[in-house]
């Protein structure tokens, strides 16, 4: 073996092959391991399951446990067509409809790869960094990990786009509607399809071929219509009232995800966008005509006519911001250094995420829940936590327009009487159990309360 000359610099070398298959083990072991373990109290797992319940088991679009608008007579039809059966045999649990909307967010991942492989061109290695990239954000874990409609809509935006890639625009139009159904946020999806006609009219000047994929689109979303009106008995007008009070108003998804939820902890992900895009702009001459830089100037433009600033939405537009980051990062040639930098920074970001609910135990909590249940008169109401609806679903009220402190640190509580809803000092209060000493009992509307707690040693 020959000894290394004096004074030979040594260079630092990163094997390709490993950089990216550490990313992708990455991705894979943090929806592994944060399976049961994402969030210990979600309110949109029992929101969105109460939906189901009360449409698929009582045939009403009314929720009453969450007291919300009927969204289930407008939208939703297909996915509690398809979500009611197996709920209903498996169990109607956090576990089930996360494997549901699991599965989703793999197809959606399968359709992005394809769609990568358009977009960027090149081999494997970049549809595997991209892919990874996308998938292994907070953003597409919560999906996944919510019993919102998130993940099916999202799903049915990202095979209307690849269909659209594939040049077939009438299946891509009806799809897009179908995910309309599901929740009209999937209607981002119309974005990408106009910044795929821009980029083929761009490079190839055929107007022909624009019109023709708009007509088709057009036919196909108009038959989608037809298909939306199908599910739901409503008009068009009672359709778009309902969509403008559901409206909201504020800032966009994206400025919500980044900037005003878990204490901006998603901004280094904005810093890796922003230089994406500087470097994107000073080398305009390489990148003005590419479709990541298209797809990212017409999507992230379109979330600025989004009054909604729902933080779930931020999937239907990361899939451009990250096509932006991988392209520049092949041209640039960083891509090794891109997925390993990202392999790690994820590794600590979900690695810090599973420490902290490294005690949650959502089996031992259901049970907690179920004995207590056993306990509770069938006439009475109880309001409490949303986890709570999983054991009651038929006695189960959400205590809204309160302030209502969910710590799960001495357990929680459930409060049970016949009014509703009961006083609001009462549930603003932080402790319920404290409160409950200190006036030595509660009454309301001639009615007494009762107080439980629930005990459960691996949430503590």
């Amino acid at each position: 073996m020959r000894d290394r000359k004096p004074g030979r610099n040594v260079s630092f070398r990163v094997d390709k092959k490993a950089a990216l298959l550490a990313l992708a083990a990455v991705c894979l072991l943090a929806y592994a391991l944060l399976f049961g373990r994402y969030r210990i109290e979600e309110v949109d797992d029992a929101w969105y399951l109460s939906y189901f319940y009360n449409k698929y088991v009582h045939g009403s679009g009314e929720d009453i446990a969450f007291a919300d608008t009927a969204k289930a007579n407008f939208f939703m039809a297909a996915q509690i067509a398809i979500n009611g059966p197996l709920l209903s045999y498996f169990g109607w649990s956090k576990a089930v409809i996360h494997t549901i909307n699991l599965a989703w967010m793999a197809l959606a991942a399968a359709s992005w790869w394809a769609i990568g492989g358009k977009v960027l061109g090149g081999g494997w290695k970049t549809r595997l960094v991209f892919v990874a990239l996308l998938f292994a954000s907070e953003a597409m874990i919560g999906a996944a990990y919510k019993a919102r409609s998130d993940a099916m809509a999202f799903a049915l935006a990202s095979g209307a786009i690849l269909l659209y890639a594939w040049d077939w625009p009438f299946l891509a139009g009806f799809l897009l509607l179908v995910g309309f159904e599901t929740h009209p946020i999937a209607l981002v999806g119309a974005v990408y399809l106009i910044g795929l006609a821009a980029h083929s009219f761009v490079q190839t000047r055929d107007g022909r071929a624009l019109l023709r994929r708009a007509v088709l689109g057009g036919v196909g979303a108009l038959c989608g219509v037809g298909y939306y009106f199908l599910l739901h008995r409503v008009s068009p007008a009672e359709l778009i009232a309902f969509l403008r009070n559901d409206a909201g108003a504020g800032v966009n998804p994206l400025y919500s995800h980044f900037f005003l939820r878990a204490g901006m902890r998603f901004v280094p992900e904005l810093g890796v966008v922003l230089l994406a895009f500087v470097i994107a702009v000073t080398k305009r001459d390489v990148f003005v005509r590419r479709p990541s830089f298209l797809l990212f100037g017409v999507v992230t433009l379109s979330s600025l006519l989004m009054t909604r600033g729902n933080f779930h939405y931020a999937i239907f537009y990361y899939p451009a911001l990250v096509l932006l980051v991988v392209d520049v990062a092949n041209t640039m040639r960083w891509r090794t250094f891109l997925a390993l930098g990202a392999a790690l920074y994820f590794l600590a970001f979900h690695g810090a995420l599973l420490y902290r609910n490294r005690h949650i135990d959502e089996a031992e909590l259901q049970s907690s829940y179920r004995a207590l249940a056993g306990k509770i008169a069938p006439d009475k109401l109880v309001f409490g936590p949303p986890n709570a609806w999983f054991a009651l679903k038929e006695q189960y009220r959400y205590p809204t327009r309160s302030r209502w402190v969910e710590s799960y640190r001495g357990g929680a509580y459930l409060i049970v009487n016949d009014a509703n809803p009961p006083p609001a000092d009462f549930l603003a209060c932080v402790s319920p159990r404290q409160a409950w000493r200190d006036q030595g009992g509660f009454r309301y509307a001639g009615q007494a309360i009762e107080l439980y707690e629930v005990e459960f040693r691996g949430c503590r």
